[in-house]
């Protein structure tokens, strides 16, 4: 009965330790998040992990590392075009190669440790040649940012390219996409091309898999022909864990359940 006791009391102990810790931890990013945008304009765009901020000066193009305890900030990289963080790495471009006419040794993309160091090369734009959708010197890329575990940028505006830091591989995520979320390694999406309005469905770690229509006509509206049984999507988003989407023609807001299922919002 004793060791019985014993055990639970352990179980209290470390059950209020980590409540505390908890509390502890929310505190000291309140008042972070406060210090942080008291000293910067609301519309910075930054990223975060428990320890830190990161964002972009647009004065001077630089990435930075902002304390959240010390409330003390630090250059990370003197110019940048575009900066995400992902595993503990800050990926940037680097605007002097990110042109029209970047030669195929340029480097387009590196990463730094989030506490700072030598920048490392990741991207030559030779590496994915193959991938981009007008070819090197035609295409600008932007939007960096991380879904899952791969890093990915957008090409001319509504193409897709992810680079998977682990193996190395550089593929085409998505191909003429107006609108996408990620959910449990899928990748929710809107067509823009084949101008479907419909809302489609790949594993997120799989780039040869084929699209599968979830919700939607799957073909093209033609102008001028009345579709009464059909949605007509207009962009996907995610919000605490759920996936919505909206329709326009008439304006309606849905919630994606699962196997096709919807329910009307608003």
């Amino acid at each position: 009965m004793a060791l019985k006791t014993k055990k639970i009391a352990l179980f209290l102990f470390a059950f209020m330790i980590i409540l505390l810790f908890g509390c502890a931890q929310r505190k000291i990013d309140q008042e972070a998040y406060s210090r942080f945008f008291s000293e910067h304009d609301q519309n910075t765009y930054f990223q975060e992990d428990p320890l830190a901020f990161y964002y972009c000066d647009e004065r001077d193009g630089g990435v930075w590392r902002y304390e959240k305890e010390s409330n003390k900030s630090m250059l990370l990289v003197a110019n940048a075009f575009d900066f995400c963080l992902l595993n503990k790495y800050i990926y940037y471009i680097d605007p002097s190669a990110n042109t029209y006419d970047a030669p195929e040794e340029a480097i387009l993309v590196y990463r730094i440790s989030s506490i700072g160091g030598i920048p490392e090369p990741v991207w030559r734009a030779e590496m994915f040649a193959d991938s981009l959708a007008y070819g090197i010197g035609n295409a600008v890329i932007c939007n960096l940012q991380p879904i899952g575990n791969l890093l990915c940028f957008y090409d001319s505006g509504i193409s897709m390219i992810a680079y998977n830091p682990k193996t190395g591989e550089t593929f085409r995520l998505l191909e003429d996409f107006s609108s996408f979320v990620a959910l449990n390694n899928i990748l929710f999406f809107v067509d823009h091309a084949a101008r479907t309005f419909s809302l489609y469905s790949k594993p997120l770690y799989q780039p040869d898999a084929e699209p599968e229509l979830i919700i939607g006509k799957g073909s093209v509206w033609e102008r001028g022909v009345e579709y009464p049984n059909e949605i007509m999507i207009d962009s996907v988003y995610i919000d605490d864990g759920k996936i919505f989407f909206t329709q326009r023609n008439p304006d309606k807001l849905w919630e994606y359940q699962e196997n096709g299922k919807h329910r009307q919002i608003d």
